[in-house]
């Protein structure tokens, strides 16, 4: 037994129907895989072949912000109160604690790209698909 991914948790087979699309309105991609695989890369590559199309949510931490950094550009820095409430109240469709700081994704980040009528990928750490 893996303890980091427990198959039992997560589901392999869900019925699905057909969804039809709304103009406009993109279904966000999930790239998943092992790390190292290339899902970064794919990610990079993707948004630098059509910025206009693809985009991906800029994340949220707690941790301090370094010199150099902008606000809102590679992460939002929030408190640890903040996000402990955020996740608490369920706002972020992906969160995780790395070095005493917490990251997350928020689902209203998503909503704003599809909105936006731009693609949204998500690069989510295998241990968030409990989480997706």
């Amino acid at each position: 037994k893996n303890d980091d991914f427990d198959r039992e948790q997560i589901a392999t087979y869900e019925e699905v129907a057909k969804l039809y699309p709304r103009p406009g309105i993109y279904r966000p991609i999930v790239l998943i895989g092992a790390p190292g695989v290339g899902r970064n890369e794919l990610k990079r590559r993707l948004i630098d072949t059509e910025p206009d199309k693809y985009k991906t949510p800029t994340p949220y931490t707690s941790r301090a912000m370094k010199p150099g950094e902008v606000d809102g550009k590679e992460y939002f820095f929030v408190t640890r109160e903040q996000m402990e409430e955020d996740i608490e109240a369920t706002k972020f469709i992906e969160f995780g604690e790395y070095k005493g700081n917490l990251y997350g994704t928020s689902a209203e980040s998503v909503k704003a790209i599809v909105n936006a009528g731009k693609v949204c990928i998500l690069n989510p750490h295998y241990q968030a698909l409990k989480m997706l």
